[in-house]
């Protein structure tokens, strides 16, 4: 059988079941199955022998994909190409094509399928300010003599729900509608309580983290007292008695306010000024991606609690478990990541 052509399989096939009318269709397809011919196959001619289409092949049947012109097939990659949302179904519609073809030419024309990257929205008006500052900031500090420990700060929130974790967005399960409750839904409160939580880290660790339970930011005075005196002073002078840092914070208000620069003079902390420090660049921070490790640890497994003390409890533990080496890890080529954006803009950092 499998010396056979297509269509000279389909009239041995054919033939065999219009002769022998006797024998069960599946005492049929059992024979030929045993010859190796698919049994979806046999089953089509005899299918094809009992509506009368002839078993032959017509000259022109088949997919509609031969009948695509090269200038069809530019016109599909135009429309395919650099383009989002597009859909296999409704490209196959468009062009009048099966989707299986749709794929093939995908694959012919080295189309790959690519997730589009989150990115800060900036403004014009933010990106001259960006090459202006960054370029400052290379100047400062990427000199081959010099040997900074870069160390930043900032703030974020963890709600006592955990639901924005993006670990726990998912599940699995047999039957969605038998499933627990607690696992098929969030609960998710309106005017959930957060809880706000400052640290400060370099490649030698992190500092002691401030807990305050509140809406908004926090303000300056708060800043100075509680994040820069009691934490970020203690840290410093730990890891870098030398005076060999620089202190790197945001452009949160708090941060530049006149009591907290007045601050910064009166215990000497080295710091990047305002207009040396590039605006909406969380991808040249690492302690945004220190945010989200530990979150991921904190929300772990869907964890929850009802409690701000709970959840402070818990975030303390998790700072203690954590890789004693993240912090060197997160910092690593920082310098050579403020280069790399000076030159080509911060978008570039984006992988």
């Amino acid at each position: 059988m499998n010396t056979l052509n297509r269509d000279e399989r389909r009239l041995l096939i054919g033939t065999y079941y219009l002769q022998n009318k006797d024998k069960t269709k599946k005492e049929i397809a059992e024979r030929f199955i045993a010859l190796n011919v698919p049994k979806s196959s046999v089953y089509d001619i005899m299918r094809r022998v009992d509506e009368g289409i002839p078993l032959e092949r017509v000259k022109g049947q088949g997919s509609k994909r031969h009948k695509m012109t090269q200038k069809l097939r530019e016109k599909f990659v135009k429309k395919i190409n650099g383009k989002i949302g597009v859909s296999i179904t409704k490209l196959a519609k468009k062009f009048k094509i099966s989707q299986p073809y749709v794929r093939q030419l995908i694959r012919f024309y080295h189309l790959k399928k690519w997730k589009r990257k989150s990115r800060p929205k900036v403004t014009d008006k933010q990106k001259k300010t960006q090459k202006v500052r960054l370029n400052k900031m290379r100047r400062k500090l990427c000199r081959p003599s010099s040997k900074i420990e870069i160390v930043m700060d900032d703030e974020s929130y963890f709600s006592i729900s955990g639901h924005n974790n993006s670990s726990n967005d998912h599940f699995y399960a047999f039957d969605r509608e038998n499933t627990d409750p607690n696992v098929k839904y969030r609960n998710v409160t309106k005017f959930a309580t957060r809880l706000l939580v400052w640290i400060a880290i370099s490649s030698k660790g992190i500092s002691k983290p401030f807990f305050v339970q509140s809406r908004g930011a926090i303000n300056a005075n708060n800043y100075i007292k509680y994040c820069i005196i009691k934490r970020l002073l203690p840290f410093i002078n730990k890891n870098d008695s030398d005076g060999k840092y620089l202190f790197w914070p945001d452009l949160a208000s708090s941060h530049y306010a006149k009591p907290t620069l007045e601050a910064y003079a009166t215990h000497n902390i080295k710091f990047v000024p305002k207009d040396c420090n590039p605006p909406n660049v969380p991808q040249l921070r690492p302690i945004e991606d220190f945010w989200g490790i530990l979150k991921g640890l904190v929300y772990k497994n869907d964890w929850s609690t009802d409690s701000i003390d709970n959840l402070k409890r818990r975030i303390k533990k998790k700072l203690k478990e954590m890789d004693p080496n993240l912090c060197q890890r997160l910092m690593k080529r920082l310098l050579t990541k403020i280069r790399i954006a000076a030159d080509y803009g911060a978008d570039s950092l984006i992988h």
